[in-house]
């Protein structure tokens, strides 16, 4: 991993790098979650519960789709899959 991955949550902003990057409030909120797990895997309901709060309307297949728009736009290397477990933050 190169570059750093910075969230700034006063702003709501996230960068790789020196370059902002435009996440969606949903994709910061993810990001931010996983990162606060320090390193823990959080399954899909854990991510739902906590970004669209503890009854959401969604699909567990949601946080996939979010988590692979912003791997498309932070990059592979901070967000690791744990096979039928979730995802962790690496950063």
């Amino acid at each position: 991993m190169a570059e750093r991955l910075e969230i700034d949550t006063r702003k709501f902003e996230v960068a790789v790098g020196r370059k902002k990057v435009h996440a969606t409030r949903k994709e910061f909120d993810i990001l931010l979650a996983l990162k606060e797990a320090n390193g823990d895997v959080l399954s899909r309901e854990a991510i739902l519960s906590k970004v669209w709060g503890p009854k959401p309307r969604r699909d567990s297949r949601t946080v996939d789709q979010h988590i692979a728009r912003l791997r498309h736009k932070i990059g592979r290397d901070f967000i690791r899959t744990v096979s039928t477990r979730g995802y962790s933050f690496l950063g």
